[in-house]
């Protein structure tokens, strides 16, 4: 990599809207692209810059403007995370090793838009800490299906291998699923005029006045 015209490669892939994947290929390291990312998103959508809009940036309806402090956050993590602890670590919880990379940005919203930022912003934390529930319930319930069927109904006494399939197969199936929920949730948490800022793995962390 030519390392003088790395971050000119970078800067211009992050106005064009490349993922952070992308953006990452043209600097020395994926951690180098998340904070060039965050420092350059920060000083783009500064509070000046916000204070002199009349427009509202989500709806773009000229109107009485607030201004309103968006705090994105990043969760990373080294190579030295396991494959079992990625599950939930996509929902931001159960690291061993984690950094964390927030920037904060700053937006001319009208008073409905300004709510609709706090309440989709409200909604998803609770439904990310509803997933991870869930995924933790069913842990425990499959492993309860598990030591059950193998331990109670085996006939003759004979391990049977139904609930170990059961197990191998659902678990993942769930996790899958609730990975694309996630996903899903991620993207529907921040209005189409601000998805450009939530590129993964950064994502809305707090929504308020400025």
């Amino acid at each position: 990599m030519d390392t003088a015209s790395a971050p000119d490669q970078a800067t211009t892939l992050i106005d064009s809207g490349a993922p952070l994947s992308e953006i990452a290929r043209a600097c020395p390291s994926q951690m180098h692209a998340y904070k060039l990312f965050a420092r350059t998103m920060q000083e783009r959508y500064a509070l000046s810059g916000a204070g002199s809009s009349d427009r509202c940036t989500v709806c773009e309806l000229a109107s009485t403007a607030v201004t309103r402090r968006i705090t994105w956050r990043a969760i990373c993590h080294d190579t030295k995370t396991t494959a079992i602890s990625v599950v939930f670590l996509l929902l931001g919880r159960l690291t061993t090793s984690r950094v964390e990379i927030q920037f904060a940005t700053h937006h001319a919203c009208c008073q409905s838009c300004a709510r609709g930022l706090w309440l989709r912003s409200t909604v998803s934390s609770l439904a990310k800490h509803l997933f991870f529930a869930l995924l933790f319930l069913y842990a425990l319930g499959s492993l309860g299906f598990l030591f059950i069927g193998v331990l109670l109904f085996s006939p003759g006494g004979l391990p049977s291998l139904a609930p170990v399939v059961g197990f191998f197969l659902g678990y993942p199936l769930i996790g899958v699923l609730l990975f694309y929920l996630h996903r899903w949730l991620w993207k529907a948490s921040v209005p189409p005029t601000l998805r450009f800022l939530a590129r993964y793995p950064f994502e809305p962390h707090t929504v308020g006045k400025a």
